[in-house]
């Protein structure tokens, strides 16, 4: 009776007779429907179609924690802050490490646009150490005025060597001398132990 019901109401859905799906509508019962679905005709017919969405469902899942695994985002999101505070460092310790060596190693060459690069790139270094520990300024110079002396004593000889790194920037024929380049690089290196970036 009711599958006859339910057939009846798809022939007039596919009739598109109006006035007899709105009546079909007004007569319908819910339980009669869950009753339906539930039945086990319906449930035999529905058994390869109910493993077959299981089967897509654990796909999606399995995707879905693979691409959250691959991507960064949660590891920005919640670790990052978390492995911070219990190592008392500022995540990355290790990559910012090996960018420093490579700077340091600039300066065995002779090359005087190596050597400023290198000055350039600490520069850059130094403003995403201090970004990432949240000292405020809208530049780098703005940070450092932020920065402790406490933690910075050497502050002065960093506004020294941030305004040679200035200059190499604004002024490309900037000439400096290996000596002066070393004396550079040690400053920020003081800087960035004192900052227990690495």
């Amino acid at each position: 009776m009711f599958s006859a019901n339910i057939n009846q109401i798809i022939d007039n859905i596919i009739a598109l007779d109006v006035n007899v799906i709105v009546e079909a509508v007004a007569n319908f019962k819910f339980e009669q429907v869950i009753g339906y679905i539930l039945s086990p005709l319906v449930q035999e017919k529905l058994f390869w179609i109910k493993y077959i969405f299981i089967a897509v469902s654990g796909f999606f899942l399995i995707f879905i924690f693979y691409v959250i695994k691959k991507t960064s985002y949660v590891n920005e999101l919640f670790l990052t802050d978390t492995e911070e505070f219990l190592n008392y460092k500022i995540q990355g310790t290790k990559k910012m490490a090996k960018q420093w060596n490579k700077y340091l190693t600039r300066l065995k060459i002779d090359s005087m646009s190596g050597w400023k690069l290198s000055i350039v790139e600490a520069d850059t270094l130094l403003d995403s150490i201090l970004q990432r520990m949240g000292i405020e300024g809208e530049n780098l110079n703005e940070k450092i005025e932020n920065l402790n002396v406490e933690i910075v004593p050497n502050i002065n000889n960093l506004k020294k060597a941030r305004r040679i790194s200035e200059n190499i920037i604004q002024d490309p024929g900037y000439h400096i001398e290996i000596k002066e380049a070393e004396k550079v690089l040690e400053i920020y290196g003081n800087v960035f132990k004192n900052l227990k970036a690495f």
